[in-house]
């Protein structure tokens, strides 16, 4: 969570304290308390978590409600600036946690009166289960192995793009929801 660069860029030297210099260039190391370095480490980082905290819980929220959840911390990615490698490595953890979670709640919740299966997994759906994990297994590494040649521009031009395929799909996804369910007509 604490960001190396950071450190060093506040002048912090992690076992002795803040670097000084005197009239005549000489350094040297003051100490300095635990409290002390964790603020000057942390202050920051205030906004950056405060948006962290929020685009989560709009994540969280997203997710509750419509089931995407991508799009809040694709957002936040935008405005705060991380290494590539940090940003998938938060992904995956994301993507990962939001999967169980989506997994076990669909284990414990019952199926509506309307819903024509007594689970949500059905033996019917298996092929789709099997086609996600499958391209997802050789979809991972060809995308770890692509985002190498990508610099911080072409990075966040592939994130532009996934933001804008989710909202083209959702808006699709509803508009297709609303005309056959006949409310375009009403």
């Amino acid at each position: 969570f604490v960001r190396e660069d950071l450190y060093r860029s506040s002048g912090i030297n992690a076992e002795y304290g803040v670097e000084t210099k005197t009239d005549q260039g000489v350094h040297h190391q003051e100490k300095q308390s635990w409290v002390t370095r964790i603020k000057v480490v942390f202050c920051p980082l205030e906004r950056a978590i405060v948006g962290m905290l929020f685009f989560a819980f709009l994540s969280g929220f997203t997710g509750g409600l419509i089931g995407v959840r991508g799009p809040p911390l694709i957002i936040f990615f935008f405005l705060w600036e991380y290494p590539k490698a940090q940003t998938r490595a938060n992904g995956t953890v994301i993507a990962t946690v939001n999967t169980l979670v989506r997994i076990i709640t669909y284990m414990l919740k019952g199926t509506p009166a309307e819903y024509p299966h007594d689970t949500w997994f059905v033996r019917e759906d298996l092929y789709l289960y099997l086609a996600v994990a499958g391209t997802s297994i050789i979809a991972a590494p060809i995308g770890i192995f692509l985002t190498r040649y990508l610099n911080k521009s072409g990075y966040k031009i592939a994130l532009t793009m996934l933001l804008i395929i989710n909202g083209i799909t959702m808006i699709t996804t509803a508009s297709l929801d609303i005309e056959n369910r006949g409310l375009w007509a009403q």
